[in-house]
């Protein structure tokens, strides 16, 4: 009887368990992937959430215009790393905060951006990622979109853009990843004071309660701030591109 009674409450346990999915940009050190699948500080903040859930989750990465496509389609529960800026913030019932990021602009040319940006950067052109909502936080800018911040580093160096508006963690955090690129040869300039700090958020496309109390806990431990210096000392090991203006 006792086990019959033991095997009713697990089979009930597990009848109620969910795998939720979420998507999220291509952004190292944010989100990205390696050969043991999906990895960086969104992953550590998922991991968090679940670890004492029966719940599971499954992270996947895509390129920022793949997001955009599958926000539109509904294609998963939630999708984590988005701001208020975004064009699709509206569609999400349920937002939990993870914490904020910088955002700088960055040249491959030591020289001054006086403030304010909106008349420094207004004769320029401005590298930006497609999708995060750039076109409302600057419209006054001469903007060129791409999908990864990669693209962005390549344009500098290849002269297509003056500027780019970025995280400089992101920066350090790709810039082994292009081709030909070492510190000895290239040189990129964070200009201070910041655009903007930006607040991220995982944004849900349901009202599950149980699963924003989840992630609510636990982002109070594991989040965006709390993680940043150790993924930034981790990506100091390797790339010294980045100087401060």
């Amino acid at each position: 009887m006792r086990l019959f009674i033991s095997l009713l409450i697990v089979f009930s346990i597990q009848a109620h368990a969910k795998e939720y999915t979420f998507l999220s940009e291509i952004t190292p050190p944010y989100s990205y992937s390696n050969k043991n699948g999906s990895a960086g500080i969104y992953r550590n903040i998922l991991d968090n959430a679940f670890k004492d859930s029966k719940h599971t989750y499954v992270l996947k990465n895509v390129n920022a215009k793949a997001l955009m496509i599958a926000i539109k389609h509904k294609k998963s529960d939630a999708v984590i790393g988005v701001s208020t800026y975004a064009p699709y913030y509206s569609d999400f019932k349920s937002t939990v905060s993870i914490g904020s990021i910088t955002l700088n602009p960055i040249t491959a040319n030591n020289y001054s951006l006086p403030r304010p940006y909106a008349q420094s950067l207004s004769s320029k052109i401005v590298g930006v990622v497609y999708g995060v909502g750039f076109e409302q936080l600057m419209p006054q800018i001469n903007m060129v979109t791409y999908t990864y911040a990669l693209q962005g580093v390549v344009k500098l160096f290849n002269n297509e853009v003056d500027v780019i508006i970025e995280d400089p963690l992101i920066i350090k955090c790709t810039s082994d990843s292009i081709p030909g690129l070492t510190p000895s040869n290239k040189s990129l300039y964070v200009h201070y004071p910041l655009v903007k700090s930006l607040d991220l958020y995982i944004g849900l496309f349901s009202s599950d309660q149980e699963v924003i109390d989840l992630l609510n806990k636990a982002t109070k431990i594991a989040n965006i701030n709390t993680l940043y210096d150790s993924y930034n000392k981790l990506c100091n090991a390797t790339s010294n591109i980045i100087n401060i203006k």
